[in-house]
């Protein structure tokens, strides 16, 4: 039996703060950003770990309001739901306070955002899918059964991720 389940189970931004507070019922939100953001950068976990999410609409911000929209197919191919955050872009600096969305890594000089959670199917052979503590938030790593080598999934600038060896030591 394939799966109905459309929901997200979290939603985070970066820069910004979601309002209202992410919950899987309610699907829209809005958020303010400063004139030097142009890309918002969005997490969106899905309930279901076999459905799908597209997140459009959030590069390029111009002044003024933009529609992010997170589309969710449930595993089923026809269930879907829409996730949308309205984004007020000002002129000027907004200050984003604590924010806790998006976990950052440094890698030779390049920053790249942190995924929470990945397709398991992608982890390379001889891993397994396991949840870590990193900067204080829960995300999805792949250990190494023999080795204990740790990985993570990094998404660059452009888009693209790909996993990452993870050394907490340093």
């Amino acid at each position: 039996n394939s799966s109905i389940n459309a929901n997200l189970s979290s939603l985070k931004i970066s820069p910004g703060i979601l309002t209202p507070d992410f919950a899987p019922e309610i699907t829209e939100y809005t958020t303010q950003v400063g004139g030097d953001c142009t890309k918002l950068t969005v997490s969106a976990a899905t309930a279901d770990s076999n459905a799908k999410v597209i997140i459009s609409g959030n590069a390029d911000l111009q002044l003024g309001e933009n529609i992010v929209t997170c589309n969710v197919t449930a595993q089923d191919g026809t269930t879907t739901k829409e996730y949308t955050i309205k984004v007020d872009k000002i002129e000027g600096a907004v200050d984003y306070g604590q924010s806790t969305g998006i976990l950052t890594a440094n890698v030779n000089g390049e920053a790249y955002e942190v995924a929470t959670t990945f397709d398991e199917t992608m982890l390379p052979q001889g891993f397994i899918s396991q949840t870590i503590n990193y900067k204080g938030q829960e995300v999805a790593a792949g250990v190494n059964e023999k080795s204990g080598l740790m990985i993570v999934y990094l998404i660059g600038n452009n888009g693209s991720g790909g996993f990452f060896v993870y050394d907490p030591a340093s």
